[in-house]
């Protein structure tokens, strides 16, 4: 597979049921220069509305997403199609039904 695909769980994505799935908005953000916590635990940084592509040195990274109810999956493809251990990425997932 030229790209990363990697499947979430939790708490937040077990809420993503039939409803939620058929009468939601949702949206995740990926925080592309890395993420740090406030005092309060919550994350602070830039980010980015999926889908997300960012340019380095000739090549690019595209990221996107897709879901189901109960499942989040996020897809990580490179430009020249190599399939090369990706950074680690902080997302945010905003959900509103």
């Amino acid at each position: 597979m030229p790209y990363y695909k990697y499947t979430v769980t939790g708490d937040a994505v077990a809420k993503l049921d039939d409803f939620a799935a058929r009468e939601g908005l949702f949206f995740l953000y990926i925080y592309p220069y890395g993420v740090e916590e406030d005092k309060d635990g919550n994350f602070v940084g830039y980010q980015a509305l999926l889908p997300y592509t960012r340019y380095y040195n000739g090549y690019s990274y595209a990221t996107d997403y897709e879901f189901a109810p109960g499942e989040l999956t996020i897809y990580i493809t490179y430009s020249d199609f190599q399939v090369a251990q990706p950074e680690t990425f902080t997302f945010r997932l905003v959900t509103l039904w």
